[in-house]
């Protein structure tokens, strides 16, 4: 199968080529790109791999040929939920306007499989729930609100020869084909490393569902090698595991300890709950059943990685 990525210089996007580079039933991965820089950064994480094609373009004026292409991964979006309020007419032509092109040429050449990257913001902001995909959603701000009118449009390749999938993420961590260190995860583990103290915004009990970077590649690639049955569906990935703030900070003393570090500090900053620390709750069991796919990576291992990391690289 020959594979077609937009957002692959990306920080999954960058993880899902370096995986399905070791893939059997994969023969060519072209990339569309915006940036020469981002390939670059691509071609040092990865390596050099001669099933490996960029083109560059954006996607909202590509023209694409997608002729052989057995699948379409769509990663490409602006995602800073920040930057996404203060520039929403750039974030609904990325997002919205790039992804109808895209699906366009997908119906023009009937590529077999479309898989889109979506998000968990489409459902409420609420703790106590365990959102399942059928659950109602409630998009909030202008990002989820272009994710949520992408499902919509996805859903309508229903009635052509194309199957998809929508993925919904949780909160994506851990050391991929490179490190996001400025990210929450990362910069705990930089700063438990350098002896500097990790802040915790509000009373710490906001809580987040991780998931590793890889465990998010290894759902793709099951999706694309698996049999009938599992397509024109809506998927939760998640670590499967809830904690709070206060629990995850507790994790990276507990390692920092384990790793013979010294342990770093922690304050509150009395801010209240950071609406960047609101997230919710999934329910992976579709995916469990559907794909037999289940979380590898614990969080006290992708936060020993990241540490490790981080002194193998300073």
């Amino acid at each position: 199968m020959n594979v077609f990525l937009t957002g692959g210089t990306g920080y999954i996007g960058s993880t899902l080529i370096s995986r399905l580079a070791d893939e059997d039933k994969i023969q060519n991965i072209m990339v569309l790109a915006r940036r020469r820089e981002g390939v670059s950064q691509l071609n040092k994480a990865i390596g050099s791999s001669e099933n490996l094609k960029v083109t560059y373009g954006d996607v909202r004026s590509h023209n694409y040929d997608l002729r052989n292409v057995g699948a379409v991964i769509h990663l490409a979006n602006v995602h800073n939920p920040y930057w996404c309020e203060q520039n929403s007419v750039e974030a609904i032509s990325i997002n919205v306007q790039g992804t109808q092109r895209l699906l366009n040429a997908v119906r023009e050449f009937e590529v077999p499989y479309f898989v889109f990257i979506s998000t968990q913001s489409v459902y409420p902001k609420q703790y106590d729930v365990l959102f399942n995909e059928d659950d109602k959603t409630a998009p909030a701000g202008v990002y989820p609100i272009t994710k949520y009118i992408c499902e919509e449009m996805i859903k309508t390749l229903v009635d052509s020869s194309t199957k998809f999938a929508i993925l919904r993420p949780s909160k994506v961590y851990g050391l991929g084909a490179f490190v996001e260190w400025d990210s929450l995860t990362a910069k705990f583990a930089r700063f438990t490393c350098i002896g500097k103290g990790l802040t915790i915004y509000g009373d710490g009990n906001q809580g987040v569902d991780f998931v590793h970077v890889r465990d998010v590649s290894d759902f793709i690639c099951g999706l694309l090698t698996a049999s009938g049955g599992t397509w024109n569906e809506i998927y939760n990935v998640s670590g499967g595991r809830f904690v709070t703030i206060n629990v995850f900070v507790e994790i990276y003393i507990e390692v920092a300890g384990e790793m013979g570090l010294k342990a770093p500090g922690k304050s509150y900053v009395n801010k209240g709950i950071d609406e960047e620390y609101i997230y919710r709750r999934l329910d992976i069991s579709k995916a469990r059943r559907k794909l037999g796919w289940a979380p590898r990576w614990s969080i006290e291992e992708g936060v020993r990685e990241l540490i490790k990391a981080y002194l193998d690289y300073n």
